[in-house]
Formats: structure tokens, sequence, C-alpha cells
């Protein structure tokens, strides 16, 4: 009997813990459901139907419902965000808001939820030829070949491969005669084939373990819960599962889509401190549903279609819709409730810590390379409203975040930083990734500090001496060195940089020297 009473005990207090974890889930699709409503209202309100914008096409009217259906879903995402803050509820603790339910509900899997398993391969052939300097050589391209076609039937690595059929195909050659020259004095014309294959096989590490940190960054973008990712080195290959994607082949694009790096100038707070007086000053009137007269209007209408920027989200047009003179009453009663007894609430304070200027060892004025920083959990809706606030700005001006900050023990914290791009009007940066020759954590021959060395080829090194000169001469300004529009490191130019070898120091560990080198190679 008492085992009875025992079992019975466990069996209530399970089925109490799971009614607990699933009033979660139950509340945040019940507010989901909510905004998806909402959505779809604001989306038949303000943009036309397939029928009536294409009458008797079908074929435009297909198009018109994907389009529309993109509208709709960016409308949903902007409404999630804007309502994180809004209680959605009452617990034990007190008041339940949407983002402490969104954490706190059951995680289901692809079975339960849908997405996408996706399994990339990190190709190793460019790797091979870029370190043999494009060598031209029949038995090596050859031996490549041949190292592909067995690699889809082995799970040997490719090195290991690739050196067996270089083997096979010359049995006196060297490897070191291949990769020697652009080791820059990591192997030399003597050395061995075994100590080759070490120095391909590091290389190798390197570029799958830097491929693999930027798919982590590239999925943390998507915002799903708990994705799953799986590295196997020795076979080459990262296993995906996201759980809950809607758009899976705009996600595969974007993760096998080859990393972008690129080195901007940047905006500094005194140089754009009006600006974001005059983005505050537009921020209040949308977040209080103030009205302006019918010549601002237009006035900020004209501005706002003759200004052509570059948009890093490449959605501005539909959020411009969506938080501009149409703003719907149901949108503005979300944010407007989401900080009802919040001091900043119309104010861009509200969500990013600007950092003020300051004075160096000699009295002059310094600025920070970021504007401020922004909490992880807001980066998504201070993007949409600063791409909203976009005529306020310079037109050359992008926005872009930094990766997560971190305190004095090395601990990640939820803050990352957020930094004003200067682009000129280019998509494309002065200085790319393809300019590298090579880099690598080293140490300051002077302080011992840690640091990162970066060399370049002779037209990077043109390139580079000219922008690193113009950035010393107007105040030994910052240059940010981006990732897929993330900027890992914004050090400031010391002196200008003739050539092409750069020291980056920034207060790194070795670790985080090694990983911007390997990001930088």
């Amino acid at each position: 009997m008492q085992l009875k009473g025992l079992v019975r005990f466990f069996t209530i207090v399970l089925i109490v813990i799971s009614i607990y974890q699933l009033s979660f889930t139950w509340l945040v699709r019940n507010h989901e459901k909510k905004m998806e409503a909402q959505a779809d209202q604001f989306v038949k309100s303000n943009y036309p139907s397939a029928e009536q914008k294409y009458p008797g096409n079908k074929e435009l009217q297909a198009a018109w419902e994907d389009t529309l259906s993109v509208f709709n879903k960016q409308r949903l995402q902007r409404l999630l965000d804007s309502t994180k803050d809004v209680t959605i509820s009452y617990g034990i603790s007190g008041k339940i808001n949407y983002q402490q339910a969104k954490e706190n509900e059951l995680n289901l899997g692809l079975d339960l939820q849908g997405g996408m398993n996706v399994t990339l391969e990190v190709e190793m052939t460019g790797l091979i030829k870029a370190l043999a300097k494009n060598s031209k050589d029949p038995v090596f391209l050859k031996a490549i070949q041949n190292a592909n076609n067995r690699k889809a039937n082995s799970d040997a690595n490719f090195i290991t491969l690739f050196a067996d059929e270089y083997k096979k195909l010359n049995p006196t050659g060297h490897l070191s005669t291949l990769f020697a020259g652009g080791s820059t004095g990591k192997i030399t014309f003597q050395s061995s084939d075994n100590q080759v294959v070490n120095y391909l096989s590091s290389e190798s590490k390197d570029a799958f373990d830097n491929t693999f940190r930027v798919l982590r960054t590239r999925i943390d973008q998507f915002g799903v819960a708990q994705p799953n990712i799986n590295p196997d080195r020795d076979r080459g290959i990262i296993s995906v599962e996201l759980a809950g994607v809607q758009d899976k082949e705009r996600v595969r694009k974007y993760l096998q889509s080859s990393a972008n790096l690129q080195f901007w100038e940047l905006y500094n707070i005194g140089e754009i401190g009006q600006n974001i007086d005059k983005a505050e000053a537009a921020y209040a009137i949308m977040m209080g549903g103030a009205k302006t007269d019918s010549t601002q209007k237009e006035d900020s209408t004209n501005q706002q279609q003759a200004t052509t920027k570059q948009d890093s989200t490449k959605d501005s047009g539909i959020l411009s819709k969506e938080l501009g003179s149409k703003q719907s009453t149901t949108d503005t009663a979300n944010t407007q409730a989401a900080a009802a007894n919040d001091p900043n609430a119309k104010s861009l304070r509200k969500y990013i810590e600007f950092i003020p200027a300051s004075r160096d060892d000699k009295g002059n004025t310094a600025f920070s390379a970021a504007i401020g920083s922004v909490l992880i959990k807001d980066s998504s809706i201070v993007r949409s409203y600063l791409d909203n606030l976009n005529n306020n700005f310079p037109a050359d001006l992008v926005w872009m975040y930094g990766v997560p900050s971190k305190d004095k023990e090395g601990v990640k914290t939820n803050r990352i930083l957020l930094y004003a791009v200067k682009t000129q009007g280019r998509e494309k940066a002065k200085v790319e990734g393809d300019v590298i020759t090579d880099a690598k954590q080293d140490y300051d021959p002077t302080t011992g500090e840690v640091q990162v060395e970066m060399r370049m080829n002779t037209g990077g090194t043109r390139v580079w001496g000219e922008m690193t000169r113009e950035a010393f001469n107007k105040g030994q300004l910052p240059i940010a060195i981006a990732l897929d529009n993330i900027i890992y490191s914004a050090p400031h130019v010391r002196n200008a940089i003739e050539n092409g070898i750069s020291s980056i120091s920034g207060g790194f560990t070795t670790q985080e020297a090694q990983d911007l080198a390997n990001i930088l190679k």
C-alpha cells in the first residue's frame, strides 16, 4: 500500500510539472495566434489582394500571393518583437511576459514542430589550391580530382586522401615543392611529406573550425530555439537541425553562401550626434502616436523617397510602411503597453546604451568605435527601428552589430555593440578578405601583449596603405573588421601601414586572437 501511495504521489507531481511546462507553451501559442491574426489583418488592410492587383492573370496572382506571404511573416515578426515585454499572464512569481513564456515553453523537435535538417560538407579543394598558390601542375590537379572522387565513399579526411593520390601519381615527387612557397615559413622546400601533411592538416582544421564558427553565428541570427549543430572534423561535415524554420530555401542558401570578410570605416557618435537627436524626435512621435502637420508629413515622405541607402536587412521598404504614417492602432497600442511605465518609452535609450565621448591621456576628445550597446534579446527590434528611422542618418550609413561582449573574467554578457558603418555608397568595401594571404596569433615583441598579425597581397597592400594612412591622419580612426555584416573587431589605426603587414591588438586573450586570425585567413 505504501508503494502504491508513493507511485501515486510521484505520478501527481509529474502531472503537475507537465501541466506547468505546457502552460507556457499554451500561453505562447495563444499570444502568437493573436499576433498572426493582427499581421494578417494588417496585410489585408494595407495591400490589395492578388485578384484585385492582377485580375485575370493567374501567374502574376501566384507571384503576388508569395509576396503577401513574405509581408505577413515580416509583419508577424515585427509584432512579436514589439510585444516581448507585454504581460500575457500571471504566475506564482507575478507577471509573465511573452519573452519569459517563450524562454520556458517546451522545445519541440522536428517531428512535432517541423523544420529542416541540413548536412553541410566543408569543401577543402579551394583551400588546398590556395595553399599551393593555385598551381597548374597537372599531377597536383589530378590528385585533387581523385581525392574528391574517393571522398564520396570514404571516411578518411581529404588531406590524407590527397597526399595518398599525389604519391600514387608522382612517387618521386615532394609535396613541399607545391606548398612551401605559400606557407610563409611554416614549412620549407626541404620539409618531408609528413611535415607537409601535418601543415595541411593544421590549416584544414583552422578552416573547418572557422566555417563552424561562421555557421553558428549565422544560425543564431535566425532566432531558432536550441538549434542542434554537430561538427565532424574527421569527415569534414557539419549537421544542422533547425526546428520551426519556415523559409527553408532562404535558410539553405544563407548557410551555403561564402563568408564575406570586409574592412569598413566607421561613423563615431560625434559625427552623427545630431542625427541621433533627430531620430529620437521621430521615434518619440512614432511611439507616442503624435501627428505632424501635412507639410511635415509630405516633406518627410519626399525626403525618404529621395534618399537612396544601402539597407542592411533588405526589408526597410516594408517596415517603413509598418512604422510610418500608416502605423496600425493595434501595433501602437502594443508598443505603448509594453513600456507604459518606462520613463524612456519614447526614447531610443530604452534599447540603446549610447557610448559618450571621453578624453584621452592628452586631454583630446576620444570616441569609441561603437555607437553604443544593445541587449541581445532587443537586437531585432532595434534594427527594425533604426532601419525605419534611416532618413535621419547619412545616406551611406549601415548599422551592424558586434559579437557578444565579455566581462573582465572573459564571460560573455547579454549585450552586443552597435556600429555605424560608413559605406560611402558601396556594397563592396575598399579592402575585402580576398587580399589577405595569411593571419596568425602573435605577441608584441616589446610589451608581450597578445595580438594578431595579418598579411596582404600586393594589391591589398596598396589599398590598405591608403586606407590606414587616411584613418591615421584624421585622428587614428578605427577600421572595422566585419564578417557577414557582423563586426568582430574595430581597432584604431596607430600608424599608416605601407608594407601590408598589420598588427591588431585590443586586449585579446590568446584564444580570441587565434579565433580572429582564423576568421581573417
